[in-house]
């Protein structure tokens, strides 16, 4: 009886991996829905994205944040930097607010608390990070220490 209740669950485990939607470069990224902008603006349009999801309970906060503020700096001037949580909105508001008081916050704050882009990202833990070029179309993902400059400048004008 075990064994098959574990064969079970191996097989739904296959088929659910292999239904996640997977990114493919060059591609057209998935859709980002968001449910608020809690620092700066929402997402534009015609303009390379890099996200970095992120959760306040992850162990790695601090050096995401600051690799991602670095990021931001050397290129925030032709790419758009945000971090999408999945936190609640007062949650997230109150992190950043003290975040803030010891830091320059150089990129946007977006909340999907449903965690539909996460899903659409087929986000499974964090950091992780996403860079969607200007016309939508899926470039890299990984954690968020590992993008490389030669990644970066395939986004750049």
């Amino acid at each position: 009886m075990k064994k098959i209740a574990l064969l079970a669950l191996l097989f739904v485990m296959m088929v659910s991996s292999s239904m996640a939607q997977r990114l493919i470069h060059n591609q057209k990224a998935p859709d980002i829905i968001i449910k608020s902008a809690v620092v700066g603006e929402r997402i534009p349009k015609g303009k390379p994205i890099y996200i970095d999801f992120f959760s306040i309970n992850s162990s790695d906060n601090e050096r995401q944040l600051l690799n991602l503020s670095n990021l931001a700096r050397s290129y925030g001037e032709h790419i758009y930097f945000t971090i999408i949580t999945n936190n609640g909105e007062a949650e997230i508001k109150e992190y950043f607010s003290e975040y803030a008081k010891k830091n320059d916050v150089n990129f946007s704050v977006l909340v999907d608390d449903a965690g539909q882009t996460f899903s659409n990202y087929n986000i499974k833990f964090v950091p992780n990070a996403v860079l969607v070029d200007k016309k939508g179309r899926f470039v890299w993902q990984g954690k968020s220490s590992n993008i490389d400059e030669y990644t970066i400048r395939q986004v750049l004008p």
